[in-house]
């Protein structure tokens, strides 16, 4: 198992949580083989924020109206 953190808001905006999250999965994938996963088969879950975060990480080209984040 492995564990994505991202920083909380209002400290920082949704874009960088989402950028967050990204960079987690991107790193995930990038060190699959020192971390025993199977980039082929892993999957995110979470009971929290965490989980919607992962969706709009995972979101092709995602984009955000600048008065969300702001």
């Amino acid at each position: 198992m492995v564990n994505i953190n991202y920083r909380l808001l209002p400290r920082v905006t949704l874009k960088i949580q989402v950028d967050d999250v990204l960079d987690g999965i991107i790193y995930i994938n990038e060190q699959s083989i020192r971390l025993n996963v199977n980039p082929r088969k892993f999957f995110l879950a979470s009971d929290t924020a965490g989980y919607l975060l992962s969706l709009a990480a995972l979101a092709f080209d995602y984009v955000f109206p600048t008065t969300v984040y702001t």
